[in-house]
């Protein structure tokens, strides 16, 4: 079965013998979809999001080719999609009741409780996360510093 969405119309789909559903939503900018029940993974609300453009105000940025990743002085930084995703790989992994809310910049992976077990399921989990390759056993000094390596490693793939 094929059903074309044009921009700004929304599927919803029900699975046989299931009580949850997936709303694919077709916007302007991006095309999300939310599970209304816990996933494989235990998430529910938006568990895919596809942004076509980058954000609006991209101001300070150098370099702006790809809809992942752009470049400000002293490196590269994600987009916003991209970065709560990074964000969560980070959270998720921390052995302290961290939330990606309150992982800033400067934090350390001494400050979110890491040890060398987890900083490698860290690394393997962006990995996955952004289908890309990061050195093994390379603690960071900073959130922004890892920010940087996965952003520079996402602009490696663009080209």
């Amino acid at each position: 079965m094929k059903i074309e969405l044009a921009p700004g119309e929304t599927l919803v789909v029900s699975l046989k013998e299931s009580d949850g559903e997936f709303t694919i939503k077709f916007g302007e900018d991006a095309v999300t979809v939310e599970a209304d029940m816990p996933d494989t993974q235990g998430r529910t609300g938006v568990i895919y999001e596809e942004v076509f453009r980058p954000p609006e105000d991209l101001s300070g940025f150098t370099d702006v080719r790809s809809p992942t990743w752009a470049s400000k002085p002293g490196g590269f930084v994600l987009y916003p999609a991209d970065k709560a995703k990074f964000l969560a790989c980070l959270s998720r992994h921390a052995p302290l009741a961290v939330t990606a809310e309150s992982i800033k910049d400067e934090t350390t992976h001494i400050d979110l409780g890491y040890d060398s077990m987890d900083i490698q399921d860290v690394i393997l989990d962006l990995e996955e996360t952004f289908n890309i390759s990061l050195p093994d056993g390379d603690p960071f000094d900073s959130v922004l510093e890892l920010e940087n390596k996965v952003a520079e490693r996402l602009l490696n793939a663009d080209r």
